[in-house]
C-alpha cells in the first residue's frame, strides 16, 4: 500500500484517537460497562465454583453488549454532529473505514483483555491456558468490531440509529457466538481449541473484508447509509 492510500488511513485513525482522547466517552463507557458487568457476575458467583460453560457464556454476553454499546459511535457520532460529509471530502471512503477500524480494533482488543483479566481475577476462575483464553477474546474483538462497524455504516441517516445498530448487530454476530463460547471454554478447561480459534479467525477476517468493501460503497453514496433513505 503506497503513501497515497496509507496517509489518509493514518489521518482518519489519528483523528479518531484525538477525538476520543478529548472526550474519552467511548473508551471510558466501554471499560466501565465491562467492569461493572464482570464485577456483578463475579460477586454473584462468590464462594461457588464457576463452570467453564457459565464463565464463557457470561463473558461472551458482556463482550457482545459492550461492543454494541460503544463501537457504533465511530460513525453515528459523525452523522449526528454533521461532520460525515466533510470527512468524505477529506478522505476516500475506503480510507475512512480502514482508519476507523485501525483505531477501534486496538481499543476494543485492549478493553476485552482488561475485562477477561478482571473477570478471571475476581471470580477466582481457574484458567488452564491463558494464551488460548486471551487469544479467544482478541479474535472475538475482531469479529465484534467488524460487524458492529458495518452496522454503524448501514444505519447512517436513519432515525433510531442506536436501536437499529443493536437490532442488526446481535443477529449478525450470533453465528460466531458458538465458536467464541467453545474457544473460551477451551482456554478455561484446557481441551483442544484449534477448530474454534480457526472458526473465529475466519469469521473475523471475512467480516473485516466485507466491512471494508461494503462500508466504502455505502459511504460513497451521497445520502449516507442504506437504511437512512
Amino acid at each position: 500500500m503506497n503513501s497515497r492510500w496509507l496517509d489518509p488511513i493514518l489521518a482518519v485513525a489519528r483523528k479518531e484517537f484525538q477525538a476520543e482522547w478529548q472526550s474519552k466517552h467511548g473508551l471510558a463507557m466501554g471499560v466501565l460497562f465491562g467492569f461493572v458487568a464482570v464485577v456483578a457476575v463475579a460477586f454473584g458467583a462468590a464462594g461457588q465454583q464457576l463452570t467453564d460453560s457459565f464463565a464463557a457464556s457470561s463473558l461472551c454476553t458482556v463482550l457482545l453488549f459492550q461492543g454494541v454499546l460503544v463501537l457504533p459511535r465511530g460513525y453515528i457520532a459523525e452523522d449526528e454532529q454533521k461532520t460525515l460529509d466533510l470527512l468524505r471530502l477529506w478522505a476516500p471512503p475506503r480510507a475512512i473505514v480502514l482508519g476507523k477500524l485501525l483505531f477501534h480494533l486496538p481499543a476494543q482488543v485492549l478493553t476485552t483483555v482488561v475485562i477477561l483479566v478482571i473477570f478471571g481475577g475476581l471470580s477466582g476462575l481457574a484458567v488452564d491456558s491463558w494464551y488460548v483464553y486471551l487469544l479467544a477474546g482478541v479474535l472475538e474483538s475482531v469479529c465484534i468490531t467488524a460487524a458492529v462497524s458495518l452496522c454503524g455504516v448501514l444505519v447512517l441517516g436513519a432515525s433510531n440509529r442506536w436501536l437499529l445498530v443493536a437490532s442488526l448487530s446481535i443477529p449478525l454476530l450470533l453465528p460466531q457466538l458458538a465458536m467464541a463460547l467453545g474457544a473460551l471454554r477451551a482456554g478455561i478447561s484446557g481441551f483442544p481449541a484449534t477448530s474454534y480459534l480457526f472458526g473465529l479467525a475466519t469469521f473475523g477476517f471475512l467480516s473485516t473484508l466485507i466491512t471494508v468493501m461494503l462500508g466504502a460503497v455505502v459511504l460513497r453514496r451521497h445520502d449516507g447509509g442504506i437504511l437512512g433513505e
